[in-house]
């Protein structure tokens, strides 16, 4: 999958080994465990510690869902003035439902990596809006 603008993000840096995932909430099961999660609930859209983060952002991230005080890095400003605002979110708009990113043609807003911008990415990109990075 690409890369928005071919920055390396946090979850870049993480290995992506098979894993398992009883829920198929797309979070590891040991790491739900480690972290204080239930690996038979999809829980991948709460945020368990209150910090405006879902599970599964923190997961991506390499952030603890149980600790408010971890939290992922400003993502979302497109526009490179290091704040997530309404010209970012216009740039999200133009670009949300997007499915063929590639490294050939990298989507700018692919948050979360997979290779398309949706409702994922737009949760991600709520959680960020009105953060500086």
């Amino acid at each position: 999958y690409g890369n928005r603008r071919h920055t390396q993000k946090a979850w870049d840096l993480l290995p992506l080994p098979a894993f398992e995932d009883m829920d198929n909430d797309n979070i590891d099961d040991s790491w739900e465990r480690e972290h204080g999660l239930n690996p038979r609930i999809n829980d991948a859209l709460f945020d368990n510690d209150g910090d405006g983060f879902s599970n599964i952002r923190e997961y991506l991230s390499g952030t603890a869902p149980d600790n408010v005080t971890d939290i992922p890095p400003c993502e979302a400003s497109f526009d490179n003035d290091q704040d997530a605002d309404g010209i970012d979110l216009v740039i999200f708009t133009q670009e949300l439902n997007r499915n063929d990113c590639s490294e050939s043609d990298p989507c700018q807003c692919d948050l979360d990596g997979d290779g398309d911008v949706d409702s994922i990415d737009l949760i991600f990109f709520a959680e960020d809006f009105g953060r500086a990075q």
